[in-house]
């Protein structure tokens, strides 16, 4: 039985988490990089209390810690300063930022593919990366309220059907083994005169 309990828990809890995802799609993309921020900013005390705690590491390690951290602990608060003050600049800002990490591996791949070709290697296979992230990068710049929101109602859609198909599962699972329970009992029971002599 609790292992019913537990689907059935699951399942409204993606059920709700669907429907809060279609309801408030900022809100919701707001209170899950405040979490990651969260996380960030803990993270990056922990790389420097380690780098000063550890004070037989060498220096070099010391330095990579503390920018690592600063970088994380800047981060965080900046992305929790952003959910506050701009919650509805959240989506377009994280569609550009994917965006430009596509464009800049587009730049990357352009320029292996130059090089290669330079050099008479094989560089054919690039040319659908290069294709691909320019796209991909260009869709996104130029749409990119229309992509957030459309990508947040997939995945709010595929939460609340996942969620609607734990439940019914689980409906379906305790009225499968009750009547198997039922039939069990009947069986053992037996019919009344059938091992009479």
């Amino acid at each position: 039985m609790r292992h019913y309990v537990s689907l059935f828990i699951t399942g409204a809890l993606m059920l709700f988490t669907g429907i809060y995802m279609m309801l408030r799609p900022s809100t919701f993309v707001a209170v899950v990089l405040s979490v990651f921020a969260v996380y960030m900013i803990f993270d990056g005390v922990r790389g420097v209390v380690t780098a000063l705690r550890f004070k037989t590491l060498p220096q070099t390690i010391k330095n990579a810690l503390f920018v690592k951290s600063a970088i994380c602990i800047l981060s965080g608060i900046a992305i929790i300063a952003i959910s506050i003050a701009a919650e509805n600049l959240l989506i377009p800002v994280f569609v550009y930022v994917s965006g430009a990490v596509f464009f800049v591996s587009g730049v990357i791949n352009l320029t292996d593919y130059i090089l290669l070709s330079r050099r008479g290697l094989n560089s054919g296979y690039l040319g659908f990366e290069i294709a691909f992230s320019f796209i991909i990068a260009l869709l996104l710049f130029l749409f990119p309220n229309f992509i957030g929101t459309t990508v947040i109602t997939i995945a709010a859609a595929i939460i609340f059907a996942t969620g609607a198909v734990a439940i019914t599962s689980g409906v379906y699972s305790i009225i499968f083994q009750r009547k198997l329970r039922s039939m069990i009992r009947k069986t053992d029971s037996g019919i009344p005169g059938q091992y009479d002599e």
